[in-house]
């Protein structure tokens, strides 16, 4: 059987065509380079020579001339195996150096095989000798095509690179959505050197994300070609979409249709990191309104309710990353606000957050739904539209806190103008959130309501012991003593009349007593609503406000509470946030047809050029009752003392 001396560099490719040939019963003998190749040509005489085109040292042009050179050879039958994108371009030249088969590597075996055959079955002929001018031209032409090739590969291979690390890197570790759109950015305008990228998003409800920017942009002067900008769409599986732009190139040249469909692959990469990085920012979101819920339920169960109402508004506030946060307690006039220091928005007054939440409370009561606004000074009412507009609220959330079939209330989120506004999964968790908060403040007031219950009986139990037993004794007592006064000298008959006296004060004052321990505690009255307000106070104020209240104030009507509870919690608030006193006294007086507030403290005032909304709201009170509200400074000059007075009806007039 016939020797066939096969040439190659690379192991693997011997390996294959060593098989191929040994089932058809060929002799194989293997070199790896020409030099060799030569030597076993010389001594072994194998019958037939398969050889690679492009080997380093001496190609398989050179081996072959080299082969043609020898005089035993010089017939030799030659077959070039070469790469597919050469078989073309080695044709011309491999007949030049006296080759009549070129097989292409990555074809079919049998190809080889028949070329084999063929070569064996021809007799030997005499090959034409090729000038060394033309030999050079040719070869250095098959070179330069097969460098210009590598290159192309070595580039495709090193962008193809590229798109894997940017893919890896945009997508890879998990991150925030608005980490994850810079991402893209840098590594878009990494992958094809530009000078500028800029990626404009919008979420699934509409929401602007963007713009999100790398690199430097082009003076507006700079002329612009269609070649030297790529606009890109990129979409997500959740629906977010949008368009990255690249700009200009630090090379100058235009963008190439490479470049393009390299960003078309990188921009299905991207969209789905951005789907990756929307749903992490979810999950991650749910786990926070979920905390929060938790600790809020505990919070609410553990402290009395009415104090720990700030802490679950901060709560919520914090969680949604809104700017502002209040809660409205319905059938009361309870307004608990949260709002960090901004230096560009005036802290919002309780006053004007109830005015804007009135008409939120009125609407949510009525459906049990969520309210979503895009912009309170366009969706609002007037006059509330011009206040929220002034007090530079956008987009506002409120949510109802409804515990069962009851209405508890209404927690309201709201953001400064131009921030983005609430989003479904922001109305979905705060109203689970609320819900929750709501079950677990009816669950504290009930068993608020049974400890209260229970205090009753046990004044009302108290109230019976002084009237049945107390009092009577000390009626018998006053007896006694008046039956002695005849049978005694007047200066101790005048005695025992002042003692007598005494007993019947003292009597009085018990009955004063039963009776507010009977009217006191059934935990409506405005008394024990006043002391809760002023307990709130304390959160903010940093200290205890000295209080007192004098006269019938239960029994002041019930139409004048709110305006009550308004104007102290008013006031207490504008000296937490204005005053920097480290002393407030609050006094109550309900005498001679008139209630009277009057909330004082020891810091610097209101500033002078301050716009008044809460306060105008309570002069505004007193004006609808009849009554006045003043505001000035103590009598030494420091503070502010604020009275708020209005009449009350007489026992003959309508209440």
């Amino acid at each position: 059987m016939a020797t066939v001396l096969v040439v190659d560099d690379r192991s693997v490719n011997r390996d294959l065509v060593r098989t191929i040939l040994g089932y058809e019963g060929y002799d194989v003998l293997e070199a790896d380079s020409g030099p060799e190749a030569l030597q076993l040509v010389e001594l072994r005489a194998p019958d037939l020579m398969i050889s690679d085109v492009l080997m380093p040292g001496m190609d398989g042009y050179e081996l072959a001339r080299a082969v043609r050179a020898l005089p035993a050879s010089s017939q030799l039958p030659i077959v070039f195996y070469t790469a597919n994108y050469l078989e073309r371009e080695a044709r011309p030249i491999a007949a030049a150096c006296g080759v009549d088969h070129v097989v292409a590597k990555n074809g079919d075996p049998r190809a080889l095989i028949d070329a084999v055959a063929q070569a064996l079955r021809v007799a030997p002929r005499a090959r034409p000798s090729v000038g060394e001018e033309d030999f050079s031209r040719a070869h250095l032409h098959v070179l330069n095509m097969t460098l210009l090739e590598k290159v192309h590969e070595l580039e495709e291979k090193e962008r193809l690179n590229q798109l894997v690390e940017a893919a890896v890197v945009v997508g890879g570790d998990l991150g925030g959505l608005h980490t994850t759109l810079h991402r893209i950015v840098v590594a878009a305008r990494s992958l094809v050197a530009a000078r500028f990228a800029r990626l404009e998003m919008v979420d699934v409800a509409g929401w602007d994300l963007g713009p999100v920017t790398d690199g430097i942009a082009l003076r507006s002067r700079d002329p612009l070609t269609e070649g030297s900008i790529i606009l890109l769409p990129i979409t997500s599986p959740d629906g977010h979409r949008g368009t990255l732009e690249l700009t200009g190139r630090h090379t100058e040249a235009d963008f190439t249709a490479n470049d393009r469909s390299l960003l078309a692959a990188f921009a299905h990469a991207a969209g789905t990191a951005i789907g990756n990085a929307h749903r992490y920012d979810d999950a991650r979101r749910r786990q926070a309104w979920l905390r929060a819920s938790t600790e809020a339920t505990s919070m609410l169960l553990s402290t009395d309710p009415n104090h720990a109402l700030f802490s679950v508004v901060r709560s919520a506030r914090l969680v949604a990353n809104a700017d502002i946060a209040w809660i409205e307690v319905a059938d009361s006039s309870v307004v608990v606000v949260d709002a960090p220091p901004d230096p560009q928005h005036d802290e919002l007054a309780p006053g004007v957050a109830s005015a804007i939440g009135e008409g939120l409370v009125r609407d949510v009561g009525e459906t049990g739904e969520p309210v979503v606004i895009d912009d309170a000074a366009r969706e609002l009412d007037n006059p509330v539209a011009l206040l929220a507009d002034v007090a530079g609220i956008g987009p506002l959330l409120a949510v109802p806190l409804q515990a069962g079939s009851g209405f508890v209330g209404v927690l309201i989120l709201g953001n400064w103008r131009h921030r983005p506004k609430f989003s479904r999964l922001d109305v979905e968790m705060a109203t689970t959130f609320a819900g929750h908060a709501a079950v677990a403040l009816e669950f504290a007031r009930a068993q608020a309501d049974r400890e209260r219950l229970r205090v009753v009986e046990e004044r009302d139990r108290i109230a019976r012991d002084l009237h049945d037993v107390v009092i009577q004794r000390l009626f018998a007592v006053g007896l006694r003593l008046e039956s002695l006064c005849p049978r005694l000298p007047k200066p101790e008959a005048d005695q025992i009349v002042e003692a007598t006296e005494e007993l019947d004060h003292t009597i009085d004052d018990i009955r004063d007593a039963i009776f507010s321990l009977r009217n006191g505690g059934d935990g409506a009255g405005l008394r024990e609503r006043l002391q809760a307000v002023i307990a709130r106070a304390e959160q903010t104020l940093g200290f205890a406000p000295e209080v007192r209240m004098e006269g019938p104030i239960d029994d002041v009507p019930e139409p004048i509470h709110l305006n009550v509870l308004a104007t102290a919690n008013e006031a207490l608030s504008n000296v937490a946030r204005h005053a920097r006193s480290s002393a407030v006294q609050v006094r109550v007086t309900a005498a001679a047809g008139e209630l009277r507030v009057v909330v004082s403290d020891n810091g610097r005032g209101l500033p002078a050029d301050r716009q008044e909304s809460g306060l105008a709201n309570l002069r505004q009170r007193a004006a609808l009752t009849g009554g006045t509200m003043t505001l000035e400074p103590q009598t030494d000059g420091t503070g502010l003392v604020l009275t708020w007075q209005v009449p009350l009806p007489t026992a003959d007039a309508p209440a």
